[in-house]
């Protein structure tokens, strides 16, 4: 007999939810709602593969891996993550319908979401406006999805124009300056003040204005500080980041997504503002459920690396790239029998992961070699000494060891984190050991 279970499902009327109108106790079979392979990471940073079904600001709906319909209170839950590699290997070009005439470009604002779109001049009757460049202090961006929205200028980071006409557009990672910059096609740069960016670029280098083409622009770069940011936010299969949450869905794969910050119609006390934006839950790639503070491993600062007993040299970790990871969380391959040692936020209170024997970087599940088994330590060194949280192996038959482990010491400065790759009875041969997706959790208070 097919397993029951008391779910609650928030339907969707009209392109708009209304939240207490709508939401219904249901009892559901587990054959009848459509789930999307994912891994949902709990409070303690444990993982779970199952098939998602939605999510909204009060539950979570999943088949388990026995295929049993599931809920647990959003709550409990602080991330979803793709099954599998999951990387970002391009950014997706918007279709003629979503330029509008305009020019294809990401913009990426300081406090780390990516928007694709386009930029004007545009065919007014396409976007309904008659007027969309005037806007001095924002850049106007346009996409079929959400419209036209004036994106404040001081919230920018950098634009890219068009960088499909340069090939792939891949996400890449930038360090900020102090002026903003403007980088030409041809490689040429200039340095100064941003005053406008409207269907082009008025720039003033300090010994006079200038306007610039975007046909003439690869980049845009704004000397604006970075910010953090602690809200919910998903990662789109398109490769944009949305600080957006999910506010309703329904057991056929549709999802509906509003603004992180956006008040529900029934808290503004009518139906006023903006429309909740419906999505299928294939296109979103992974999630920040709630808007928990979540620090990948590979941005700490590294103390030291230490090859293992009997090697005199190691290479160094590796890792993916935090602009084309899902979460902005990459994988970190050590390779081979090793000491490495991270420096610890002071706010860390957990620590979690997936430890995968023989798993690179272009193939995180690769199947580990004949001679290949290895042990995996994790430790926190604070005031106090060593202590020891994590000791387990891997072997070629059962080459994957989950970590979730609380972290000692929290809000004392100085902790080290430490990860020991050891050899195993074959010795250190073909001992690769891969970090699935290691993250941090903070505590709420920054």
């Amino acid at each position: 007999m097919p397993d029951q279970s008391c779910v609650c499902v928030l339907r969707l009327q009209a392109g708009r939810v209304g939240r207490l109108a709508v939401a219904l106790v249901v009892w559901a079979f587990a054959a009848g709602a459509v789930g999307a392979p994912r891994a949902i990471v709990d409070r303690s940073l444990g993982r779970s593969d199952v098939d998602l079904v939605g999510w909204d600001d009060t539950v979570i709906l999943f088949h388990d891996e026995l295929g049993r319909l599931r809920e647990e209170p959003v709550g409990s839950i602080v991330a979803i993550l793709p099954v599998g590699s999951g990387e970002t290997r391009g950014l997706e070009r918007p279709d003629d319908a979503s330029l509008a005439g305009g020019t294809p470009v990401v913009v990426e604002l300081v406090d780390g979401q990516r928007l694709i779109g386009s930029m004007g001049p545009w065919d007014s009757s396409s976007v309904g406006a008659d007027d969309l460049t005037d806007l001095p202090e924002a850049v106007a961006l346009f996409s079929r999805r959400t419209g036209v929205r004036p994106v404040p200028l001081d919230r920018v980071s950098r634009i890219v124009v068009d960088p499909w006409s340069r090939g792939p557009a891949m996400p890449t990672v930038w360090t900020p300056g102090v002026d903003d910059e403007v980088v030409f096609r041809n490689g040429d740069r200039a340095s100064g003040f941003v005053l406008e960016i409207s269907g082009g670029v008025d720039f003033d280098d300090g010994d006079r204005e200038r306007r610039f083409g975007l046909e003439q622009i690869a980049e845009i770069r704004l000397g604006n500080e970075p910010a953090e940011r602690a809200s919910a936010r998903i990662w789109s299969r398109e490769g944009e980041i949305l600080d957006e949450r999910s506010v309703g869905f329904d057991t056929d794969g549709a999802m509906m997504f509003a603004g992180a910050d956006e008040p529900d119609a029934d808290e503004r006390g009518d139906e006023d503002g903006p429309v909740p934006l419906e999505r299928s839950l294939g296109e979103v790639l992974a999630a920040n459920v709630s808007g928990d503070r979540l620090v990948p491993l590979a941005s700490l600062e590294r103390v030291e690396v230490r090859p293992g007993a009997g090697r005199r040299w190691t290479a160094v970790p590796r890792a993916g790239s935090l602009a084309s990871a899902p979460l902005d969380t990459p994988h970190v391959v050590l390779p081979g029998p090793m000491r490495v040692e991270w420096r610890l936020p002071p706010d860390a209170e957990r620590f979690g992961a997936i430890a995968r024997l023989g798993g690179t970087l272009e193939r995180p599940f690769a199947r580990a070699g004949q001679w290949a088994d290895a042990g995996v330590r994790v430790s926190v060194r604070t005031g106090d000494g060593d202590r020891l949280l994590f000791d387990g192996a891997l072997e070629r038959g059962s080459g994957a060891a989950p970590i979730a482990v609380e972290l000692p010491g929290a809000g004392e400065i100085g902790r080290v984190l430490v990860v020991e790759i050891t050899d195993g009875r074959y010795g250190p041969i073909q001992d690769s050991v891969l970090l699935d997706r290691p993250m941090l959790l903070l505590s709420d208070a920054p």
